[in-house]
């Protein structure tokens, strides 16, 4: 059972809470400045509570990148105009954009960002990515590519992301947004 499952009400609940939040960000920052402050939040609460040293990554691990990156609509928007400035892997997006995601090996669902086992956009990088964070030994990654694997959550920074796609009821894939 997913953490998603098992902590079902507690997520409908803090992502109740959360909307309020986004809800008032945006109204006070307008869109992107409330994504930004969402993305400090996300760092800031992640640093206090010290998610490092209850993770294995690392600088240049790039396991969990092999992923279809899912944005809500407003991170979206605001992740565009950088997007396009961002040199992307060409021949990987082509082709997770011809083949689609279901259709790809582990391996080609690499992100298009990664360079050299490192993120292009790292300090902008989606709320997705930023929540993403492997309770896994190194070594236990690098055998179970593709496989899963146990991951550390923050139950009010999970509401937020959430809340985001409730409020924007919309998702969209990265891979997608890159090709435009």
């Amino acid at each position: 059972m997913s953490f998603y499952e098992e902590n079902e009400a507690l997520i409908g609940e803090a992502t109740k809470k959360a909307i309020i939040v986004v809800k008032e960000y945006i109204k006070n920052y307008g869109e992107d400045k409330a994504i930004k402050e969402i993305h400090r939040v996300i760092d800031k609460t992640q640093k206090k509570i010290e998610i490092d040293k209850k993770t294995s990554c690392h600088l240049g691990c790039s396991l969990c990148c092999h992923d279809e990156i899912t944005l809500s609509k407003t991170e979206a928007n605001y992740l565009k105009p950088l997007l396009k400035k961002t040199k992307r892997n060409k021949k990987i997006l082509n082709r997770q954009n011809s083949r689609g995601f279901k259709n790809l090996t582990w391996a080609e669902k690499q992100c298009s960002l990664l360079k050299n086992g490192r993120c292009s956009i790292y300090n902008n990088r989606p709320i997705v990515c930023r929540l993403h964070n492997s309770s896994d030994e190194p070594q236990e990654c690098e055998i179970n590519m593709g496989k899963g694997h146990q991951q550390v959550y923050v139950l009010e920074l999970v509401a937020l992301e959430m809340a985001l796609y409730f409020l924007d009821r919309e998702k969209h894939q990265l891979h997608k947004i890159l090709k435009s």
